[in-house]
């Protein structure tokens, strides 16, 4: 049987569907509130430094393989065998 608000609108999660409104339980709790409210800055600040290290690995990668291509076509047009 699936989990029912107090409105009788099902909980959020449930293979039922549907979402239950943030107000109430804050209402009743809100020593939560504060970290409800502010814990989402910590979720978007984790999110963005794992933006910025992917851009950095992938601009790390590109220039690893531009030098790679600016060495062989250095070492192929010198006329030393490799």
């Amino acid at each position: 049987m699936a989990r029912l608000c107090r409105d009788g609108r099902p909980v959020a999660g449930h293979p039922a569907g549907g979402l239950e409104p943030a107000g109430d339980g804050l209402r009743d709790r809100r020593e939560g509130s504060y970290l409800w409210g502010y814990g989402h800055y910590g979720i978007f600040a984790a999110l963005a430094v794992l933006g910025a290290s992917l851009e950095v690995v992938v601009a790390g990668i590109a220039a690893a393989c531009a030098l790679l291509v600016a060495f062989t076509i250095t070492r192929e047009g010198s006329g030393n065998p490799a």
